[in-house]
């Protein structure tokens, strides 16, 4: 998803832009991006109008012609309407026109005070609340005007409002300020007649400038989309989990896709009604071309529908278009549990009531609604009882509430809704985010201060806000509504909105008590009514008022109930199609609502009937949440019985990931049986809860044997993995069984069986065989499920008696078995283990060691009581038992019993005999030797070759032992045959086929005297009984034995009949001869021999027999069930994770970043963990995968599978910074110049970008009227200097006030310098002011410098700047007839003036202003200088006074005090001549003469006059 980080840069035009260039204008800012063709440019315009305005066509629009136009889509509704539409519009238009007209923002007249007439009147509110809502006003901003496209209003519409405050609303506060030059925007035109006529003729003869900003936004075709299936047009044709959705996208209209990538993105979601997010991405695709293809594999959900949306994104222009349509979905059943709560004492309305409901509505294939009702009374009374439930018996019960349906629905009748009953539906809605439904007249007031609580807590949840009290008094009733919305509650189960129809048949209603906020989204208006003919007609459009049907998230409001009043007998019947309404209300309801997860329970099952011998039971379950954003659940589970927990069983509060199974064994809490609920919940983490119970019967019943099958340790849950082995392993226990329960006969030290034990069970289809730790048996293919079998050996089990006397068999050591099956599942999903048995036969005596009785350890038995038997040649090496006297003295030497003591032990009875023993050294004897009668020895004791001791005794009740052997012989020789006999050229062949454990053969006398060879073959673990001779009283059998699937120790010969049994050769087997007196010469003998008597024996090898034949026996048939049942969870691993690139905005919204692909497409769990490897850098939401950047720069995130697989995907993100900066302005400008400024603000990602200016003077005073801007462009003018700041803000759908400023500087810049003077001349010590005359005069930040143009001039005069001024003072010094020259200099500038010359000028003479003067004697002295003149007059007389010298030529009549001043004074009466002298160093004297007259005033002359 790589976005180029762009720089928006629009070329600016200062003031106010007549609509005409502003079309200009838009020529420049948008041809670059225009790829499509203008004649196959499809434009779609929507027109929103005031239905009130003069200038509509019959048809309702100011645009008739443009619909007249190929390629040109206009789609006209009034205001009421627009505002009233929840559709996802951004990127469906390319323009948007607003009509002419008042667009009246009063509202409806009517109050409680309101009489009835006039209410009536007030409903047709066509004129009334004809104003934009501020939502809808903002989503124009947002999705058109901040995006360029153009959005048209009627400049008549402002114009009118503009002269009176009263008439103003949204629309004027929202859209005026484009009117104005500092909010003018180029693309949002106030139109004239003359300019509408305009634009209508560009758009027709699609010209320049009008068509190029209309066809800006990007063009996608789906070229497949005719072969998705689409509701609408096939509604019966489905899809299902697991299948995939593939779009063909072909892309227009994108001139920049191989520098910029257009993003395309799937939404997915259950209503069009529910705003596409964020949260409904589902799958996405950056294309660099025109051409692409996206596939989106449907995960399981609700049978329902699905709304896809195909969204393109120009990410050069933020400029949208999409394609979106419907498809059915068909996958979880939904069962919705619906508590219809009604007025106390009125039932009439129950949905239960097939006069209100056709009940084949409620239940189908494709949902169920399981309708429960109550009274108000009983729903108080139930919220009481379940107090203690946090839940208050709702939230787990229930997934809907519905209250109604009467009139007067919340005071008809007493009890009312009770606080806490309000209190818990609200809890149930707010908090748990489930569905309520509220009808007609549940909010009718909304006081606190009374006992009616529906408009306490309901009103504003349900949308409502001012009281109008239209609906009082029911004075305009209708049975009709009209649709307003599109969205799931219209199309499923039932698509509602036939085509054609005006209006919809309901039960008659009217309007409500308060008005709908349509300023929020979450409000959606389904339905409004429509008045009856003949009565005041209401506004179809207007939802503000008329509302019928509407929804806000969870809760649905409906206008039904009002019918006939609530008369409870006139068995109103709603309407067919009001019916299939409510169906769609609640499914809606249940769809838009936060749900609780959804619990399967896989073992046990419902109803199971379990044997108590079953040590575990499996709980194995999932639960799975369909809330996207409801991951991680948490589970319980208990067991119940007769209505009461058991303690110290289940689990509580179990983390569960949503979809994943819980597969746990518990300890059967009811071993002797009973009736057994197993109780499991799940809820999310808003506490909606999901309950079920599962009841199994434990039946009382016995095994003998404990079979129980289990998996490895390190398999949790049952979870295992495709393709991986695991390990069955079974393992079977014999349980001690007692005496009275067997029911058979026996004598303590006795031993029984358990026999034929056969294995079985049946693995389901998909699961493979890899091996087994010991033979099977096996039958069938991975693809149909195999079936196995497999013998076990028998379990010997010896009667014992206990301590109390108590008779138990208890069974033999070490007979515990186990053995493993390893299977492999070739496929996902869940496969259950619960087939496993066990059949055999239940205890009972066996032919082996029980039958043969005490003759069983021994390797030669003789039972008759034979005088003084004669054994020669014998070498035995088992034990010997003879019932009668045993001679040994003659028999050769070399003999031996070896007595099976191999090992050296001799403590054992090797030879037992029950009448006398003779005995020499010639025989050797390992063990005890044992009489009954007399013992003879004939040899000296110290040469005695007896091994063990020589002890009398009776061992052995050898008359007992004769009489069984004998009844056993002819009982064996009674047992059905079985197995085929063979023989041919001295062959006897025996074969024995099948699953039997024991084949009986009969072979005749005559067939094995002639036979040389016996070959017996039969299958493995098998015993083989041969009867011999029940036709002859002599038998030979000289032969050599074969033995094939069985050995000596389970092959038995019995000769019930014969007198004579002369034997032969290499013989394998048990020789059962009781009556027979038996030879056996030249071989060998591997078994036992049971003889009546013997003459000849050689060499003997022991080997029991331990073969099992069932004698004259009902056998018992015994079985067991494997426990506990096991389930085992195939997941298909992700094996690929692909993540893009992505670049992201440094503190922007969260983005979700969505994988390219994760394979294979049927992955089990394609749950992802997210991480960041420098969250200071990019932070990650660990669940969705929604990213932030936190500072600048690149860090790698990671998605990991959450299936144990260990597959990570990654990849890059950058996360990048927005800039601002402010372009021009960087040079001083001078006062009322215009400047020319740019916003530049690189950004991505962004969109609704605006901008807005702001000017401050160097005192922080707001100044902003200096600036005049449109969007980022602006000019500055200031009309003094100073300097000012410039502040640019950028807001946008991300950020909010992003600033940036700049100084600008104002001044009056220097342009010419010049000097200004009182002459151009100067005596010496004389002084000149000299003026800098500045153009401008006003000139800022100057810096004078005075000078000399030769600094020479210097030594001639001095240049004194007057401080504060622009003037300097220029002294000469005291050397005259000099021309000097002045300049003065701004030193920031640099500009200097042209040469100012002065010429100095010395004293020429000087004079008195008078001939003479008088003075008086007496008077104060006189200066004289007072009357003494300069010549020239230049020469400042000042400068030489104190260089004068005075005197008087007769000091005695006038004379001077001091000589260097004027001041003379009179002495005495007469003439004197003064002389001023100037006589400077260097210069010519100069003297001037005045006659001073000295005089005496009058009075001093009356006083005489001495002279």
């Amino acid at each position: 998803m790589k976005e180029m980080f762009r720089r928006r840069k629009l070329v600016f035009i200062s003031g106010a832009i007549a609509l005409m260039v502003m079309l200009v204008l838009l020529v420049q800012m948008f041809s670059p991006d225009v790829e499509a063709s203008n004649n196959n440019y499809p434009i779609r315009i929507l027109e929103v109008t005031d239905p009130t305005s003069s200038s509509l066509s019959s048809g309702g629009s100011e645009l008739e012609e443009l619909k007249k136009i190929s390629n040109v889509s206009v789609e006209t509704m009034t205001m009421k309407r627009f505002v009233s539409l929840r559709e996802d519009w951004d990127g469906k238009y390319d323009a948007i026109y607003i009509g002419r007209g008042s667009f009246n923002k009063q509202l409806v007249t009517s109050t409680v005070n309101t009489k009835d007439t006039d209410r009536d009147k007030a409903h047709n509110t066509l004129a009334v609340q004809n104003d934009i809502t501020g939502l809808k006003a903002q989503e124009i901003i947002e999705y058109y005007i901040n995006k360029g496209l153009y959005v048209y209003f009627q400049e008549d519409t402002f114009a009118t409002q503009d002269k009176d405050k009263n008439l103003q609303g949204n629309l004027y506060a929202s859209f005026n300020i484009y009117r104005s030059s500092m909010g003018a925007k180029s693309n949002v035109i106030f139109l004239t007649d003359a300019t509408r006529s305009s634009l209508i003729t560009g758009i027709k003869t699609r010209t320049a400038p009008t068509i190029t900003g209309l066809i800006r936004r990007p063009l996608l075709i789906i070229s497949n989309k005719s072969k998705i299936k689409s509701y609408l047009a096939n509604p019966n044709e489905t899809y299902g989990p697991g299948d995939t959705l593939t779009f063909g996208i072909k892309l227009d209209n994108v001139p920049n896709i191989a520098t910029t990538p257009v993003r395309v993105r799937l939404y997915m979601n259950m209503d069009s009604s529910i705003p596409m997010t964020e949260e409904h991405v589902v799958a996405s695709l950056e294309l660099n071309s025109t051409e692409g293809t996206l596939h989106y594999t449907l995960p399981d959900t609700y049978t329902g529908l699905l709304y896809w949306k195909l969204e393109v994104t120009d990410t050069s222009t933020n400029l949208k278009t999409f394609d979106r349509d419907i498809i059915r979905f068909t996958g979880v059943k939904p069962i919705i549990n619906v508590l219809q709560v009604m007025p106390s004492g009125r039932s009439d309305s129950s949905l239960r009531n097939s006069l209100n409901m056709n009940q084949d509505y409620l239940n189908n294939s494709k949902y169920q609604l399981s309708i429960s009702t109550m009274n108000i009374d009983k729903f108080n009374s139930y919220i009481i009882e379940h107090a203690k439930d946090p839940q208050r018996g709702l939230n787990g019960v229930y997934d809907m509430i519905v209250f109604g349906f009467q009139d007067m629905y919340d005071r008809v009748t007493n009890p009312m809704l009770s606080k806490e009953a309000a209190q818990a539906v609200y809890d149930f809605a707010n908090t748990t985010k489930q569905s309520i439904m509220l009808t007609h007249d549940t909010i009718f007031i909304d006081d606190p201060n009374d006992s009616n609580f529906w408009g306490d807590y309901f009103r504003a949840p349900v949308g409502q806000t001012i009281r109008t009290y239209l609906g009082g008094n029911a004075v305009n009733t209708s049975s009709k509504v009209v649709p307003v919305n599109n969205g799931l509650l219209t199309e499923y189960p039932f698509n509602l909105n036939t085509a054609n129809n005006t209006y919809y048949p309901v039960a008659e209603t009217h309007d409500q008590f308060f008005m709908l906020d349509l300023e929020r989204a979450d409000v959606v208006p389904w339905y409004n009514i429509k008045s009856e003919s003949g009565k005041i007609q209401r506004d179809v459009d207007d939802s503000y008022n008329h509302f019928y049907t509407y929804s806000v998230g969870s809760i649905t409001f409906s206008g039904t109930g009002h019918s006939k009043k609530g008369d409870i007998n006139s068995n109103i019947k709603f309407p067919d199609w009001e019916q299939r309404l409510f169906v769609n209300t609640m499914y809606r309801a249940f769809a838009g609502a936060n749900h609780a997860p959804e619990i399967t329970v896989n073992s046990p099952a419902e109803g199971s009937v379990i044997p108590s011998y079953a040590n575990e039971l499996l709980v194995d379950y999932s639960a799975r949440d369909f809330d996207l954003n409801d991951r991680n659940l948490k589970t319980s589970i208990r067991f119940k019985t007769e209505g009461n927990y058991i303690d110290n069983i289940g689990v509580t509060d179990l983390n569960l990931q949503s979809g994943l199974t819980i597969s746990r064994s518990f300890t059967n809490p009811l071993p002797n049986g009973g009736n057994l609920q197993i109780e499991i919940k799940a809820w999310d983490s808003h506490g909606a809860l999901a309950t079920k119970t599962v009841n199994v019967t434990i039946k009382p019943a016995t095994s003998s044997l404990t079979a129980t099958q289990s998996l490895p340790n390190s398999i949790v849950d049952g979870h295992v993995v495709r393709g991986e082995s695991v390990a069955v392993t079974y393992t079977i226990i014999p349980k001690p069984i007692p005496f009275s329960q067997a029911q058979i006969t026996a004598n303590v030290g006795d031993s029984q069986i358990i026999s034929n034990i056969t294995f079985k069970s049946n693995l389901p289809s998909g699961l493979e065989i890899v091996e087994s730790s010991s033979p099977i048996n096996q039958t069938g293919t991975v693809e149909s499920g195999y079936s196995i079998t497999k013998k076990l050996n028998d379990i010997r089990y010896t009667l014992q008696t206990g301590a109390n006397g108590v008779k138990t068999f208890i069974p033999d050591p070490g007979q515990e078995v186990t053995f493993s099956i390893t299977v492999s599942p070739q496929k996902g999903g869940d496969f259950t283990l619960n087939s496993a048995s066990l059949q055999y036969d239940e205890i009972h005596a066996a032919a082996n060691g029980p039958l043969l009785g005490a003759g069983l350890d021994y390797n030669l038995i003789v039972i008759n009581n034979q005088t003084a038997a004669t054994i020669n040649n014998l070498s035995i090496k088992g034990r010997v038992a003879v019932s009668g006297d045993v001679d040994f003295r003659n028999i050769s030497g070399g003999a031996t019993i070896y007595g099976n003591n191999a090992n050296g032990d001799y403590s054992q009875n090797a030879l037992v005999v029950g009448g006398s023993l003779y005995y020499n050294n010639n025989i050797t004897i390992n063990g005890n030797a044992v009489y009954g009668g007399t013992y003879y020895y004939s040899g000296a004791a110290d040469t005695q070759s007896i091994r063990g001791k020589v002890v009398k005794g009776s061992p052995i009740d050898f008359t007992s032992l004769r009489d069984r052997m004998t009844s056993l012989s002819v009982r064996l020789s009674t047992l059905t045959n079985n197995g085929s006999v063979e023989s041919a050229y001295g062959t006897i062949k025996l074969t024995g086929t099948g699953d039997a454990k024991l084949f009986v053969f009969t072979v005749p006398a005559a067939m094995v005297a002639s036979a040389t060879s016996l070959n017996i073959s039969v299958p493995s673990g098998s015993t083989v009984l041969v009867n011999t001779g029940s036709d002859s009283d002599t038998v030979k059998m000289a032969l050599n034995t074969n033995l094939s699937g069985v050995d000596a120790a389970h092959v038995m010969y019995n000769f019930p009949s014969a007198k004579s049994l002369e034997l032969h050769y290499t013989l394998r087997g048990t020789f059962l001869a009781p009556n027979a007196t038996v030879s056996f010469d030249n071989g060998e003998l591997t078994g036992q021999v049971i003889a009546g008597s013997v003459t000849k024996m050689t060499t003997l090898f022991y080997s029991p027999f331990s073969g099992t034949i069932p004698v004259n026996e009902v056998l018992v048939p015994g079985s067991a069930v494997f426990s506990p049942e096991l389930k085992l969870h195939a997941a298909i691993r992700v094996e690929k994770i692909t993540l893009p690139p992505t670049d992201i905005l440094l503190s922007d919204k969260p983005l979700r970043i969505v994988p390219t692909e994760i394979s294979p497409a049927d992955a089990t769990n394609k749950i992802l963990s997210w991480s960041s490897a420098d969250p200071s850098i990019v932070s990650i939401d660990p669940i969705s995968g929604d990213v932030i950047g936190n500072r600048t720069g690149s860090v790698e995130i990671t998605a990991a599978a959450t299936d144990g697989s260990g597959v990570i995907g990654s990849a890059v993100i950058t996360v990048k910074d927005r800039s601002l900066r402010i372009d021009g302005g960087d040079s001083p400008v001078k006062p009322n110049t215009n400047v020319g400024l740019m916003a530049i603000y690189n950004t991505i990602l962004e969109k609704n970008i605006t901008y807005s200016w702001k000017v401050f003077d160097v005192n922080g005073k707001d100044v902003s009227s200096y600036i005049q801007a449109t969007a980022e462009n602006a000019t500055f003018n200031a009309p003094a200097s100073g300097k000012y700041k410039v502040q640019v803000y950028v807001s946008s759908d991300k950020a909010d006030h992003i600033s940036a400023s700049k100084i600008i500087t104002v001044k009056t810049p220097l342009e010419t310098l010049t000097i200004s003077g009182n002459g151009n001349s100067i005596p010496t010590k004389g002084s000149l002011t000299l003026t800098a005359i500045l153009t401008p005069v006003h000139a800022d930040e100057t810096s004078l410098e005075w000078g000399f143009f030769h600094p020479n001039d210097s030594q001639y005069a001095e240049l004194k700047p007057i401080p504060g001024t622009n003037q300097c003072q220029l002294v000469a010094k005291d050397v005259p007839n000099h021309t000097i020259q002045v300049v003065v200099q701004d030193k920031t500038s640099g500009i200097s003036s042209l040469p100012y010359a002065v010429n100095i000028t010395g004293l020429t003479s000087l004079e008195f202003s008078q001939f003479s003067h008088t003075i008086y004697v007496g008077d104060p002295a006189f200066n004289l200088a007072d009357l003494l003149w300069t010549i020239p007059r230049t020469f400042s007389l000042a400068s030489i006074l104190n260089d004068l010298t005075w005197t008087s030529s007769d000091p005695a009549i006038a004379s001077f005090a001091n000589m260097n001043t004027g001041a003379i004074t009179g002495n005495k009466k007469g003439t004197v001549t003064v002389t001023v002298t100037y006589a400077p160093p260097g210069a010519t004297k100069v003297t001037a003469n005045i006659e001073v007259i000295v005089k005496k005033h009058e009075a001093n002359l009356n006083e005489g006059d001495l002279y």
